[in-house]
């Protein structure tokens, strides 16, 4: 059962980022472009006032492939050092 848990939250984890790239691919205008009378709770709002929209896309881009690549690495480092 753990191990089902373990794919489980990996494979949305991996989802999440997917998401993420594809919004900033997309330019959702809630995730890379949104209001800034939002800065005081959402952080993309904050990065938009400060840096500009195109750092914006980029950073989301880069979250989305950080997402990925913990999501990797979780399987990897299992794999290799929980099932030897």
């Amino acid at each position: 059962m753990r191990i089902f848990i373990f794919y489980l939250i990996t494979t949305l984890i991996v989802a999440i980022g997917l998401t993420l790239i594809y919004g900033a691919h997309a330019r959702w205008r809630w995730l890379v472009d949104p209001p800034t009378d939002m800065r005081f709770y959402y952080s993309q709002a904050v990065l938009k006032r400060v840096f500009g929209v195109r750092f914006v896309v980029i950073y989301t881009y880069f979250l989305g492939l950080m997402f990925i690549a913990f999501a990797v690495w979780g399987v990897v480092a299992r794999w290799f050092f929980i099932n030897q």
